[in-house]
C-alpha cells in the first residue's frame, strides 16, 4: 500500500508498505527544474525500519538526510534494511 506520493524539500518521494512486516520501502527521485517526472536525474531507494506515523511525521527531516547519503546494498546489490528511531523529546 503506498502512503506517500508527494514532492519533499524537492523531491519526488514515494513510500510504500515492503512485503516484509515493519518495513517500509522509500523511493527519492531528484526531478530537475523542468524536467519529466518520468526521467529524474537520480533516485535513491532505502529500505526502513520505521512506523507509518513517524515517517509522516519526520518525512522532511528523513527525505533530507537520505538524498545525501548512498543506498544501503549488501554485496549483491540487495537493499539493506536501515535502522530509524524517531524519538520526540
Amino acid at each position: 500500500m503506498t502512503f506517500i506520493n508527494d514532492f519533499v524539500e524537492g523531491f519526488k518521494v514515494e513510500a510504500e508498505d515492503w512485503y516484509q512486516p515493519g518495513i517500509i520501502y522509500l523511493n527519492i527521485a531528484y526531478i530537475k527544474p523542468g524536467g519529466a517526472i518520468s526521467r529524474p536525474e537520480w533516485e535513491k531507494a532505502f529500505l526502513l525500519r520505521i512506523s507509518p506515523d513517524a515517517l509522516r511525521d519526520w518525512i522532511h527531516t528523513i527525505v533530507s538526510v537520505l538524498c545525501i547519503l548512498p543506498e544501503r546494498r549488501d554485496t549483491d546489490g540487495r537493499l539493506i534494511v536501515t535502522e530509524l528511531q524517531a524519538d520526540a523529546e
